[in-house]
């Protein structure tokens, strides 16, 4: 049996978008940082009705390697997601104190509000895989990016 623990923020629909017209982009969810080492098994993300629902929707974890720039542990590969919830059966591996993220390509909104998150990252990028990357930070937005952690339970045993 295991442990689902949440990463990343709600997937849900809130009340702005997040949209970069003619860029592809890498966005990172502040909100959550694993607080256990595993495997994200489910991965989610609100797609805004703005803008166009991506033809290949990349989910990652990602680590700081200074200040606001990242580095990718873990990529899965995606296709078509749709306006609104989207889920998924992925195998990422994550580590205490990462992050979830997603790679969209051009034109696509994901839902976002403004206020009463922590923050987020972005950067634009024509790959998912970033290497000690400098990311722009917006702080106080909240974008609907998460995951479900799971954790393999050992169990102990006693001999007398």
């Amino acid at each position: 049996m295991a442990l689902t623990v949440e990463i990343g923020a709600a997937i849900i629909d809130r009340g702005s978008q997040f949209l970069q017209t003619l860029l592809d982009y890498v966005v990172i969810e502040q909100s959550s940082p694993a607080t256990v080492a595993g495997t994200i098994y489910k991965a989610g993300v609100y797609m805004s009705s703005v803008g166009n629902p991506p033809s290949v929707l990349r989910f990652g974890t990602f680590y700081k390697t200074n200040g606001n720039s990242f580095t990718y542990r873990d990529y899965s590969d995606l296709v078509s997601a749709s306006v609104g919830y989207n889920e998924y059966d992925v195998n990422l591996d994550v580590q205490i104190g990462d992050y979830i993220g997603i790679w969209l390509n051009n034109n696509n909104g994901l839902e976002l509000d403004t206020s009463g998150g922590i923050g987020y990252w972005y950067v634009e990028s024509s790959v998912i895989t970033i290497v000690a990357q400098a990311c722009i930070y917006t702080a106080n937005y909240i974008v609907s990016i998460g995951g479900e952690i799971g954790v393999a339970f050992i169990p102990q045993v006693i001999i007398i």
